[in-house]
């Protein structure tokens, strides 16, 4: 992998023949991987303090997501582990898929029996 200062220049000019991660040299475990099929992501790696081990977060895609956002969505990332936070596990609480029953319970109690004489 290699470590450079990542300029906006570079991120556009970038191809590679198998994926490659270019880590950046200004914002620590800021990461641009960049695919064959010329798709560039920008992600955030660090160690979770819990158990140590690597965890990888997404930050979005390149051109959307421009070098000074990614360096700025890494640093508040950062700032929130330093105050113990655990983004990933955090992030995958968030995709988790809420069950039918949870969901039709949260139906039934916001929509159903308040406003349904039929209920």
């Amino acid at each position: 992998m290699p470590t450079l200062k990542l300029t906006t220049k570079f991120c556009e000019s970038v191809a590679v023949e198998c994926r490659t991660e270019f880590i950046d040299t200004m914002r620590r475990g800021l990461i641009l991987r960049v695919s064959p099929q010329g798709r560039k992501d920008w992600s955030f790696r660090y160690v979770r303090s819990s158990d140590g081990r690597r965890q990888r977060l997404k930050i979005g895609s390149f051109p959307a997501v421009g070098l000074e956002v990614a360096r700025k969505r890494a640093l508040e990332h950062e700032a929130s582990i330093a105050s113990g936070a655990d983004p990933a596990s955090e992030a995958q609480q968030l995709k988790r898929a809420d069950t039918v029953r949870e969901l039709a319970g949260a139906y039934i109690e916001e929509y159903a029996r308040p406003k349904k004489r039929t209920w």
